[in-house]
């Protein structure tokens, strides 16, 4: 098991032991195959993303096919995840934000590569990028702190701009991707950036993102 031990972004050294729920959690939805391996499958257009439990720790089942990967996201709350099937890589980062991550000249400060059944768990403020740079499909099953209140369901699969919203609160989002989640067009988007309902931020490379955070308060907002 690889931890990261130092709250931020990875920049403490390797130790065996990790956040506790955390490293309970995943050995007990790793070891419930029988919930979770019926749901695999793959999807060449989007990754998988099947929430198989909900409340004080959550738990997710993702699929991987070469290439795949996640965008630089921050996680508020502690985490981690384990490969169960194949081999994926994680990219840590030693930046203030997955913004500055935009940057052509920006590169991970720390690699690790993951095979099954390796596992890895991190604290809070961890920013990073999963991606399977192998030849073969991967699984993996992640687990992370919740700081939200338990939701009405236990599961749910998300294929569309919802994947995006839930990966973590600080993850900086395309007007494409808000769209999604909204089901609009990203000229929609674009203007309710330039009327203030939605608040942007500009990137090194000055492409406009949105918070995470922000898009779902707005989605909850009854007034909106």
């Amino acid at each position: 098991m690889i931890s990261h031990d130092i709250e931020g972004t990875g920049q403490g050294g390797d130790t065996v032991v990790g956040p506790g729920s955390v490293t309970d959690a995943l050995a007990q939805v790793t070891a419930r195959g029988e919930e979770w391996q019926h749901l695999v499958r793959f999807d060449a257009v989007e990754r998988l993303r099947i929430r198989l439990a909900d409340g004080d720790v959550e738990a997710w089942l993702l699929t991987w096919l070469p290439q795949q990967a996640t965008t630089w996201h921050v996680h508020q709350n502690a985490g981690g995840f384990a490969a169960v099937r194949g081999e994926l890589t994680e990219q840590v980062a030693n930046y203030p934000s997955a913004v500055d991550l935009d940057s052509p000249a920006a590169t991970p400060s720390r690699v690790l590569t993951v095979p099954a059944p390796e596992q890895v768990v991190f604290f809070a403020r961890h920013l990073h990028r999963v991606v399977n740079l192998g030849s073969e499909p991967a699984v993996s099953l992640h687990v992370m702190e919740s700081s939200r209140p338990p939701a009405s369901s236990s599961s749910g699969t998300h294929r569309d701009g919802q994947d995006a919203i839930s990966e973590a609160d600080e993850q900086l989002l395309t007007p494409g991707e808000v769209a999604a989640y909204f089901r609009v067009h990203p000229k929609t988007i674009t203007r309710w950036a330039e009327s203030g309902r939605l608040t942007s931020v500009r990137t090194l490379g000055n492409h406009r993102r949105f918070l995470a955070s922000e898009v779902r308060a707005l989605r909850r907002d009854p007034h909106e």
